[in-house]
């Protein structure tokens, strides 16, 4: 259940990354931030390390990641409201 969910060990990476920049537009997110995101889920993509990946496809897919992760975070959270409602 918890794989099917999303929250392995993965989620729980991007998780603490976003909280250390908590609030922060991800575009202000430094490269060397944005490609541990990334890195998190993909050691490659389509054949090329991560470095290689240009600048505005890097931000997309950590755009999809963040948004990911921040759906997660909310399920928790609604989850534990529930819980103690």
């Amino acid at each position: 259940m918890r794989k099917r969910l999303g929250l392995d060990s993965n989620i729980a990476k991007a998780k603490v990354l976003l909280r250390r920049y908590d609030g922060a537009n991800l575009a202000s997110f430094p490269r060397a931030e944005l490609e541990s995101l990334v890195g998190i889920y993909y050691n490659r993509i389509r054949g090329r390390p991560i470095s290689e990946i240009p600048d505005d496809q890097l931000y997309r897919i950590a755009q999809r990641l963040h948004r990911r992760a921040h759906e997660v975070v909310e399920q928790e959270n609604s989850g534990l409201e529930s819980y103690f409602h």
